[in-house]
């Protein structure tokens, strides 16, 4: 048979069947379309955690994170385990042997959001925490130029600062580390958290990265390129 986990022809199903459906059943599993090579997959984990590396059937990161896979999904497979039909790839994405300091359904929401997939079960609704930048200190001026309006405010008891505007949905949040680099958070203030604001937030968040020379990332841990020149 061409699906390498269908059921048997006696209708009786295989221990790897069997084995695997329940790995696709209790997830958190990646769908993939058949586009999608294991070396994007490599390369988009690479985003998030840069040692990752293939190993023994699976990719592997540094903070415990492992991705199985690829299988191949069919028809019945799909309707035994109750995923979406259409999708023929498929990686189970677990953190064996560690306290779980990374969520493993973290990784497939940003690995479905980048490689056109879908995450099962369902990611929570988005944050409204939506990139974070980690870089050197910027002038308030220069940070308020970048969020048009924006008036600072400090939180009490707290070393962090918050800016935000009336007519804008975004809001910057920062505060100093103790190795003298900042962090800045860009967030939705108020308002619906639609794809028009999502991408107004990662223009905001690259503009800080590049005024900075920092590091961006999503909500889901996967970092962001800055456009050079």
């Amino acid at each position: 048979m061409t699906c390498k986990s269908a059921l048997e022809d006696s209708g009786v199903m295989g221990v790897f069947d069997f084995l695997l459906a329940r790995r696709l059943r209790r997830g958190p599993t990646l769908l993939l379309p058949s586009s999608v090579t294991p070396q994007d997959v490599l390369e988009a984990v690479r985003l998030r955690s840069p040692e990752a590396a293939s190993q023994g059937g699976a990719i592997r990161t540094g903070d415990g994170v492992r991705l199985r896979g690829p299988y191949s999904v069919c028809r019945e497979l799909a309707l035994l385990t109750g995923l979406p039909v259409g999708w023929p790839v498929a990686y189970v994405v677990d953190a064996p042997g560690t306290e779980r300091e990374t969520d493993p359904a973290t990784v497939v929401a940003g690995l479905a959001e980048r490689l056109g997939g879908l995450c099962c079960p369902r990611h929570p609704a988005r944050s409204p925490d939506l990139f974070t930048v980690t870089g050197g200190a910027l002038p308030l001026e220069r940070l308020t130029g970048l969020l048009p309006g924006a008036r600072p405010r400090t939180v009490p008891g707290f070393d962090i600062t918050l800016l935000s505007a009336d007519r804008n949905p975004l809001e910057i949040t920062f505060c100093g580390g103790e190795d003298g680099e900042v962090d800045y958070e860009v967030s939705v203030a108020h308002g619906p958290i639609t794809s028009a604001v999502v991408e107004q937030a990662e223009r905001l968040a690259l503009a800080i990265g590049e005024a900075s020379g920092g590091v961006v990332r999503d909500r889901n841990g996967f970092r962001l390129g800055i456009p050079v020149g």
